[in-house]
């Protein structure tokens, strides 16, 4: 075999179509055997025009390149370009998807234009088909969300008790995207007594069976407070509750009585963070933990504290979402909660502000 002889069969033989085109009308010189493949066999392709040729092409703009290469001398590229072949010579498209490139050539004398092109016809499909899977899933985990937040939100209360010596506010973040809601709750109860009962809890998890969890276990502790019980007779029936409740282990809770007319705030916390206490002047401190483990943990159980608190001061309560990050320290949390509640301007309306800005100095996430 000859060495021209053997670049005739390796330029044959290439994976990649090439066609060799000569003069302003882009005469066909020389093709390769990929080139049938991608416009069918039996096609005339040598010696005719790009027109003639291949010309099923004729208004997807291909003669448009071929055009600025042979004016210009500059090459072009595209990538993953849709074409429309008639590879059976019976009029019905073939899509397929091309990757290719034009160079200005010389051949006999004459300028031209070298072309050359690769299916990636089956990558561009299966990367679309991923595509829309991912979609289908994004879509579906969206919706799945969505009734999940939806359930949250109809078990939470849609408004808190206007008491002529309590103000109250509260602010409810979902989870972002890394998770589902489903946990935390809140709720306040105006006793018969003139005090108030407000309550924070997390059920361990997320989704419906963390919702409906949460759901029950704020409905009984609800229904206890009504019937008149005491905030140790309230923890300890929640306790037996819960422990007769599957998927209710380790779920916290914080309770606090407010009795505004005496000064006087008493509170438990079943493995749940403190609340937090601010002043006007900007102090800020959390309360002792009185002692106490998770509901339907064999711990002990659980402690009632009193302190007393003057009419201008701020009781927050919160889960741990709001102090828990995975980049942080686990210490660093209620120090930095603590220095961010302290700047709260607490003039107007206190409890919103201090909501407000404990959020937006938590990373509001």
């Amino acid at each position: 075999m000859t060495d021209s002889e053997l670049i005739l069969q390796a330029f044959d033989e290439l994976a990649g179509a090439v066609a060799v085109f000569s003069g302003p009308e882009h005469l066909v010189r020389a093709v390769n055997r990929a080139v049938f493949r991608l416009t069918g066999p039996g096609r005339g392709l040598v010696g005719q025009t790009f027109a003639v040729a291949f010309h099923e092409l004729g208004d997807q703009r291909i003669a448009d390149l071929l055009d600025q290469v042979y004016a210009t001398g500059q090459p072009v590229e595209q990538q993953e370009r849709r074409m429309l072949f008639d590879r059976r010579g019976t009029g019905t498209l073939d899509e397929v998807f091309l990757s290719f490139s034009m160079h200005p050539t010389t051949v006999d004398g004459e300028r031209g234009v070298i072309a050359h092109a690769v299916d990636v016809t089956d990558i561009v499909l299966a990367r679309r088909a991923a595509e829309a899977a991912a979609d289908r899933s994004a879509a579906q985990y969206r919706s799945a969300r969505e009734v999940v937040w939806a359930l949250q939100r109809s078990m939470l209360p849609r408004r808190l008790p206007l008491l002529p010596q309590v103000r109250m506010a509260a602010h409810y973040l979902v989870a972002g995207d890394e998770n589902a809601a489903g946990g935390d709750w809140f709720d306040a109860v105006a006793l018969d007594d003139g005090r108030v009962a407000v309550m924070v809890g997390d059920v361990v998890g997320h989704g419906p069976g963390a919702a409906g969890l949460m759901g029950q276990l704020r409905a009984v502790m609800t229904q206890l407070l009504l019937d008149g019980w005491g905030i140790a007779e309230v923890v300890a029936r929640l306790d037996r509750f819960a422990a007769r409740l599957p998927g209710a282990e380790g779920s916290t809770v914080c309770l606090a009585m407010v009795d505004a007319a005496g000064g006087r705030l008493e509170y438990a916390c079943c493995g749940h963070p403190p609340p937090l206490v601010v002043s006007p002047a900007g102090q800020a401190r959390f309360l002792a933990l009185p002692g106490g483990g998770p509901l339907a943990v064999a711990t002990g159980e659980a402690r009632v504290a009193t302190v007393d608190l003057s009419a201008d001061q701020v009781v927050l309560l919160y889960t741990d979402g709001l102090i828990e990050r995975k980049h942080r320290p686990p210490r660093e949390g209620p120090e930095m909660l603590r220095r961010v509640a302290g700047t709260a301007d607490l003039d107007g309306d206190p409890v919103d502000r201090l909501c407000e800005t404990v959020l937006e100095g938590m990373g509001g996430s």
